[in-house]
């Protein structure tokens, strides 16, 4: 009989997991015997990683998951072994979609300390306990989990950890219950095998961006220069319709209710926000209230669509903090006019911060609080990104759009830039040397610090004192 074209697709498939799963028992034995080595070449790795990603998007995007690459430098040169890199970023890629529901996002974020490279994969999935975290590397273990479909050897994560430890590295984890896992993995820089011809930048975005097309839900960082609109309306007909003007303009995501709306609001932190005010659950102006009362969500700017167009529902709407009210039936090019102005005064804010790196605390106090724990902890070289999130109660994707909208810098940039403005003033102020300026305000490595402020401010510490 003839096999079918879906029994030959999954005999494919099948047989393509059992040689994979061969191949890292193989790779796992030669470790073991000390046989393991490295086949290194110089080379970009965030671009290498940025490709290797590519073809997990699709499986993402068919799980209806939301994947990013982001990293600080546009490259990062270094020595690495191209096929050790493959396996330790699927293993951990592979197992973060697997365990991570509709909806939901894999974030792997690339930086550089000094001499050390930080690749940090964190996902939004159903997380691991605390009784089975020290165990998630053990050989053959494999976590309890209620997707029986989703069962593996128990060998990927003890490949990847021995892996991770030929390159002189170290990986660690962290998770909560409901909450999500991050690894984080470090490798030390080098730079002195010959370089690798391949230029995968040219090959690749460096940031993926999947849309999912079921849902037109995206996340954060887009791959179009397009700003992120949520658009909230409970008529599927006005929706669709709304949709339908702004999308060729924008991204947008789509809440049928002021409830998911917040909710979506508050997860994705979008650009703008067009909400109908009449809805159930939540309508409105109760959705204006309570995001414009949210630090992470404040600073969004609001339009409200009603057909309610007398001057006391007007006035209701603009005392809760809308930004526009807008009655309907309302012209089309009127609404893009009002969301073009809207950014364009963003851009003006933006423009502000950037000439003065000051924000006054009536302006945005979100600012105010970030800058004012980094200056608290200025010499501890360790509190980041994860720190700053823990201490005001955000995700990583939802402090970085909130930076990103008032700022224009992602948060490591944007921490960053504040160390190297308080190394300007102790250069300036004191006679300390600049060694030791640089430790104080977090940087371990005074050539790094160096090379970051000249590149900053266009002269270097020295030529600052002077």
């Amino acid at each position: 009989n003839r096999i079918s074209d879906d029994t030959g697709v999954i005999i494919n498939r099948n047989t393509q997991k059992l040689l994979g799963l061969i191949n890292q028992i193989l790779e796992l034995s030669k470790l073991e015997t000390n046989n393991g080595n490295l086949k290194l070449n110089q080379g970009d790795i965030v671009a290498y990683i940025n490709y290797l990603c590519q073809s997990y998007s699709s499986f993402a995007e068919e799980n209806r998951i939301n994947l990013l690459v982001e990293s600080d430098d546009d490259q990062i040169i270094m020595d690495f072994d191209k096929d050790k890199i493959d396996l330790i970023v699927q293993n951990i890629v592979s197992n973060a979609i697997k365990f991570t529901g509709d909806g939901g996002s894999i974030h792997i974020f690339i930086s550089r300390n000094a001499k050390q490279l930080l690749i940090e994969i964190s996902d939004t999935g159903r997380g691991i306990s605390e009784e089975e975290l020290p165990k998630i590397f053990d050989r053959f273990y494999q976590v309890e989990t209620a997707y029986s479909n989703h069962q593996g050897s128990g060998i990927g994560l003890s490949l990847t950890r021995e892996l991770v430890h030929l390159m002189k590295g170290e990986i660690s984890v962290e998770s909560k219950i409901g909450k999500g896992t991050t690894f984080t993995i470090k490798l030390p820089i080098t730079q002195n095998e010959e370089v690798e011809a391949i230029d995968f930048s040219k090959i690749i975005n460096i940031e993926l961006h999947k849309k999912a097309s079921e849902n037109r839900e995206e996340f954060e960082g887009e791959v179009s220069d397009k700003n992120l609109v949520l658009l909230i309306e409970d008529n599927e007909d006005v929706r669709d319709f709304v949709y339908s003007v702004i999308s060729k303009d924008f991204d947008v995501i789509t809440a049928k209710d002021g409830k998911e709306g917040i909710e979506l609001a508050l997860d994705k932190i979008p650009d703008m926000i067009v909400s109908d005010v009449m809805m159930p659950e939540k309508n409105g102006i109760e959705v204006t209230q309570i995001l414009k009362s949210d630090a992470k969500t404040s600073h969004i700017p609001i339009i409200l669509l009603t057909a309610k167009a007398d001057i006391e529902s007007k006035l209701e709407g603009l005392k809760t903090g809308a930004d526009i009210y807008l009655a309907k039936p309302f012209n089309e090019s009127e609404l893009l006019l009002h969301l073009n102005n809207l950014l364009a005064q963003r851009e003006r804010i933006r423009a502000k911060y950037n000439a003065t790196e000051e924000v006054e605390k009536t302006e945005d106090e979100f600012i105010v609080k970030v800058r004012e724990l980094l200056i608290e902890q200025l010499d501890n070289e360790d509190f980041g990104i994860n720190e700053i999130c823990r201490e005001i109660g955000a995700s990583r994707t939802q402090l970085h759009r909130k930076l990103k909208a008032l700022t224009g810098k992602s948060t490591s940039i944007f921490i960053r830039d504040i160390r190297l403005k308080e190394a300007q003033k102790l250069l300036r102020t004191t006679s300390h040397p600049i060694s030791e300026v640089a430790y104080q305000v977090g940087f371990g490595d005074p050539n790094y610090f160096s090379k970051l402020y000249s590149e900053k401010y266009a002269q270097s510490p020295s030529k600052e004192r002077e």
